[in-house]
């Protein structure tokens, strides 16, 4: 009587698996799992290149907020190295080779100065602080730069203050 049990547990296992016959061919479910990875590939490949281009839109928010944080630093070395201009020595040569060390890492960061001497006032960079009237008749030229200005890259950190010519 055991063994009678035990056959008919067999075969119920038998019937229940599946027979190759009746699932799909092999063939397909290969190229359908082929077809997912590829997808999932593709679909990991841009995530990380979205990933280390938003790294590299983070890091340069960073190092243009730190740049203008350190603006007024330049500022007032740029004014010390002005006002020495009279007193030649040891502290304004090394008070330049700091300058012109920190301008560079700054440059090197991305940091450029806006040139504005004789350019054509464009109030997108440029922050007209005074008017002059101008005897030769140009008209909204920047005479005189009164505080530099700066991008990063090519974001505006600070606009130029500036004086701009009125024609007579």
């Amino acid at each position: 009587m055991e063994r009678e049990i035990d056959i008919t547990v067999e075969e119920e296992r038998e019937d229940q698996s599946p027979s190759p016959d009746e699932d799909i061919p092999r063939s397909c479910d290969s190229d359908q799992y082929l077809d997912q990875l590829q997808r999932l590939q593709a679909d990991f490949d841009n995530y990380r290149k979205r990933i280390q281009r938003r790294e590299g839109q983070l890091t340069d928010e960073v190092r243009g907020e730190m740049c203008k944080q350190l603006l007024p630093v330049v500022d007032d070395m740029e004014r010390a190295l002005a006002h020495s201009r009279e007193e030649p020595g040891t502290i304004r040569s090394g008070l330049e080779l700091v300058y012109g060390n920190f301008i560079s890492l700054l440059t090197g960061m991305g940091l450029k100065a806006i040139e504005t001497s004789g350019q054509p006032f464009d109030p997108q960079v440029h922050e007209a602080v005074m008017v002059v009237v101008d005897p030769a008749g140009r008209d909204e030229i920047v005479t005189e730069e009164l505080q530099k200005g700066y991008f990063f890259k090519d974001r505006l950190l600070r606009p130029a203050r500036v004086t701009v010519s009125q024609g007579s």
